[in-house]
């Protein structure tokens, strides 16, 4: 609970205010240089999934396969450099998706707040090269390496994966569409400074010493009290996609692809895992339209509706682009059309 102390300008008496906060925030990421970033959700597929963060760990996997060279056996190339990269990802992959799902189950514990990514990316890194040395030791022939070796070969794996931890953190972090920047706030005041001013000549009055004999009546001290109120606005219609939360008027359209929603707002476009089934549901019928199994139309952004060349309905957005309409939904358009006075041209 939060609070602060409020005067009652009616009573003159000292009101506590409490208001109930939430405490529920999403994990952090501290990197090796001591940046941290926290992310918008949990869910780990939403963050390593990201073709950011694939693409970042396909070339720092490729840029440690560099490093495998064994005495008489020469650097890997060929089959067993492709078979290195590939299983090295794969291993690390899984590493990371088995430590940050133990890493949330401890943060929704309430054990842990931060996590530190060293603690995540050397072991699965180190792991990865173990089972991808073991299976090139198997298939390729490759000899044991000394004890000596190991050690060296080993620290040349724990320095490239700090180094591509800085880097990570510093240029890629910062970039991903699950994370967030944290923005230092200011300090919260207990209490709200209340303003208060008294007439010049009243305190005059009070200041200057009183003579002898009757005390004159004094005025009525006059105290004007103001607080720092802000007007309250009233917030408009929002649903929550994925991490974030958006207006329904900033919709313009839904596209699917494959498992993620294509969400094109006024300001930018998300990428989100989802159904459009249940984001239309929330949307409600008056907001918009789904014209087809993959597409839904905000209503602002429609412009009209006409026949196509092949004698299919299209929808025409205010851009000029042109949105097929199955069968199935023309009785439906035709509805919400004439309801909300879009024009039908060519239809009947």
């Amino acid at each position: 609970m939060n609070g602060f102390v409020k005067l009652d300008s009616e009573t003159g008496e000292r009101v506590i205010v409490t208001r109930a906060v939430s405490n529920r925030e999403t994990i952090r990421l501290r990197f090796a240089h001591g940046a941290a970033f926290r992310l918008k959700s949990d869910s780990l597929p939403d963050y390593l999934l990201a073709p950011l963060f694939l693409k970042f760990i396909a070339i720092s996997v490729a840029i440690i396969v560099l490093l495998h060279e064994r005495p008489g056996a020469g650097p890997s190339v060929g089959a067993s450099y492709v078979f290195s990269w590939v299983s090295i990802t794969a291993g690390t992959l899984l590493s990371f998706f088995a430590l940050g799902a133990v890493s949330v189950s401890l943060k929704n514990l309430g054990f842990i707040r931060t996590i530190y990514t060293p603690l995540i990316t050397l072991p699965s890194v180190l792991l990865a090269e173990y089972l991808a040395q073991t299976a090139l030791a198997v298939l390729w022939g490759w000899p044991a390496i000394g004890l000596d070796a190991l050690i060296v070969h080993l620290s040349k794996i724990c320095a490239a994966v700090l180094l591509l931890d800085v880097l990570y953190g510093s240029f890629v972090a910062p970039s991903h569409p699950q994370t967030v920047t944290p923005v230092p706030q200011p300090a919260p005041e207990d209490a709200p400074q209340a303003a208060r001013s008294i007439d010049a000549p009243l305190a005059a009055d009070l200041a200057a010493p009183q003579a002898d004999g009757p005390v004159p009546p004094r005025p009525q001290m006059k105290i004007r009290v103001t607080e720092n109120i802000r007007p309250v606005t009233p917030m408009k219609p929002s649903i929550q996609l994925g991490a974030d939360r958006v207006p329904m008027d900033a919709i313009r359209s839904i596209t699917v692809e494959d498992h993620y929603l294509r969400i094109a707002t006024v300001q930018n476009v998300l990428l989100i895992r989802g159904k459009l089934a249940s984001v239309v549901e929330q949307l409600g019928p008056e907001v918009g339209l789904q014209v087809n199994r993959s597409v839904w139309l905000a209503r602002a952004h429609v412009s009209h509706a006409e026949r196509g060349r092949d004698t299919g309905m299209v929808v025409i957005l205010q851009d000029g682009t042109a949105v097929a309409v199955s069968r199935a939904r023309v009785p439906v358009l035709k509805d919400s059309f004439r309801r909300w006075n879009i024009a039908l041209k060519s239809i009947d």
